[in-house]
């Protein structure tokens, strides 16, 4: 009967230590997921801050650019001269879009998920 008891006792504790186990890798499955959205929103708000101040200075630069230009060859040539070197740029960018955005991009993301 005291062997019986004691593997009651023993059994007991085996499910005691699989419940607080599994608890906390169920624990640490939630932080790693919190961590990995952190991360993630981060980088996201980065991208974000970057991508604003480019445009920032993509604008400046064209006035700037249009300014320099009207001198040359006249205000309305001017914004038009800059407004086909934006269209040239937009046609490469649309042409290299996934060697310069989507595979870096593609990366970053899983670099920051999968790390």
């Amino acid at each position: 009967m005291l062997s019986s008891d004691k593997h009651v006792e023993t059994v007991a504790q085996l499910i005691e230590a699989v419940k607080d186990y599994l608890g906390q890798r169920v624990e640490y499955a939630r932080l790693d997921l919190a961590e990995r959205a952190v991360r993630l929103l981060t980088a996201i708000a980065l991208y974000a801050l970057l991508l604003f101040v480019l445009i920032i200075v993509v604008v400046l630069l064209s006035l700037g650019l249009v300014a320099w230009l009207s001198h040359h060859v006249g205000f309305t040539a001017a914004f038009l001269l800059v407004a086909a070197l934006h269209i040239v740029v937009l046609l490469l960018v649309w042409a290299f879009r996934k060697p310069w955005i989507e595979r870096p991009l593609v990366r970053r993301l899983a670099h920051l998920l999968l790390d």
